[in-house]
């Protein structure tokens, strides 16, 4: 059984007459289309009439753009960075920053609000952190015994 041929010719005739009003929405004119023939239409089924029949397509109705949310908060630029300068001293336990974070340094954080800072001493081999942290992390001795001793 095939199903009902819902675009007779009356009902393109109707289609294009409420198509005339450019007011109205393919939503308008589908929920008419519908409350009219007792059939239900769907916008998406007189979009694709629409085309179908070479019909000029209708621009949607410009929205407010949002503008951008304001940052929570301005991180400071690294100037001495940019600038190449960069301080030589060895870095001290919690005073690495974010940017200064490497291959080979501690990532452990310090801090519970921004500026973080990081341990930045030198890492234990394919770990995160130094030996240090990674007891604290992970609750074990890297030395393979375990802390209460052999």
């Amino acid at each position: 059984m095939s199903p009902r041929n819902e675009w007779s010719e009356e009902t393109i005739a109707l289609f294009r007459r409420l198509c005339e009003n450019e007011a109205s929405s393919y939503s308008n004119i589908a929920a008419q289309m519908s409350e009219q023939l007792g059939i239900r239409f769907t916008k998406n089924a007189c979009i694709g009439k629409a085309r179908r029949l070479d019909m000029p397509m209708r621009k949607a109705p410009d929205k407010p753009r949002k503008s951008a949310p304001e940052p929570m908060f301005h991180p400071k630029p690294l100037v001495w960075a940019l600038a190449g300068n960069r301080p030589q001293a060895k870095p001290q336990r919690g005073q690495v920053t974010l940017m200064e974070l490497n291959r080979t340094t501690c990532r452990y954080p310090f801090g519970d609000r921004p500026p973080y800072w990081f341990c930045g001493q030198v890492v234990r081999e394919a770990q995160s952190y130094c030996a240090h942290h990674c007891d604290v992390a992970y609750g074990r001795t890297w030395g393979g015994s375990k802390r209460d001793g052999r």
